[in-house]
C-alpha cells in the first residue's frame, strides 16, 4: 500500500487532481502494459532534458525554439499572446491563425501573488522591438487573453505598456463571440475561429 498512497500523493501535485482523481489515475496505470509503463516512466524521467520552453515564444519544444517559431511560412509580423500554452493549443486546432504565439505564462492575479513581473511581458515588448528593428510591415498583436477580470487587467497592462509604440504596431482583441468569464483553453474550435476572425 505505501507505493499506492505514495503514487497517489504525487499526482496531487497536478493542478486540479484531488484525491479521488489521483487514484482513478493510479488504478488506470495497474491496468496498462508493462511496457507503457517504461515508457511513460522514461519520459517523466527526461521531461527536463528533453523538453525546453521556446526562449522566444515560451511554447513547448525540444530545442531551444519551438516547431511554430522556426517554420518560416508563419506570418513572424502578427503575435498572439495567450495566458497559457493549452490557450495556444486551443487556437492552433482552428487551423485558422497562421501567425506566431507569445505565451505569458498566466495573467495578473493578485490573489494569487502573480505581479506583472512574474509573466513574460518584458519579453513581449523586446520581441516587438526586434520585430521594429527589421523594419518590415507593421506588426500586429493579437491580444487574447480569456474574458476574465484577470485577463482584461493583463491586456489592459499590457496595452498600457505599448502605449509608446502604438504609432508603430497594430494592437486587436479577439472579437466579442466570447462569453466573459470563460477560460480560452475550454472554447469550442467554431466560437474561436469566429472571434479571431472578428478581432479588432
Amino acid at each position: 500500500m505505501k507505493s499506492f498512497t505514495k503514487l497517489k500523493k504525487l499526482f496531487t501535485i497536478l493542478p486540479g487532481v484531488g484525491p479521488r482523481q489521483a487514484t482513478r489515475f493510479v488504478l488506470s496505470l495497474l491496468n496498462r502494459d508493462e511496457t507503457e509503463l517504461v515508457e511513460f516512466a522514461r519520459l517523466i524521467a527526461n521531461l527536463k532534458q528533453e523538453i525546453k520552453l521556446c526562449t522566444q515564444c515560451f511554447y513547448v519544444g525540444e530545442t531551444d525554439r519551438c516547431y511554430i517559431c522556426l517554420n518560416p511560412k508563419r506570418d513572424a509580423s502578427k503575435i498572439m499572446v495567450v495566458e497559457k500554452i493549452s490557450d495556444l493549443e486551443s487556437v492552433e486546432r482552428t487551423g485558422h491563425y497562421q501567425g506566431h504565439y507569445h505565451v505569458l505564462g498566466g495573467a495578473i492575479n493578485p490573489i494569487d501573488g502573480i505581479n506583472a513581473e512574474r509573466l513574460t511581458i518584458s519579453q513581449l515588448n523586446q520581441r516587438i522591438k526586434n520585430i521594429l528593428s527589421q523594419k518590415n510591415k507593421k506588426p500586429e498583436i493579437i491580444l487574447a487573453l480569456s474574458p476574465t477580470p484577470f485577463g482584461n487587467t493583463t491586456a489592459i497592462y499590457i496595452e498600457d505598456k505599448l502605449k509608446k509604440l502604438q504609432d508603430q504596431i497594430q494592437i486587436t482583441r479577439l472579437g466579442r463571440g466570447i462569453s466573459f468569464g470563460t477560460s480560452l483553453e475550454y472554447v469550442d474550435e467554431i466560437t474561436l475561429k469566429d472571434a479571431l476572425e472578428r478581432r479588432n
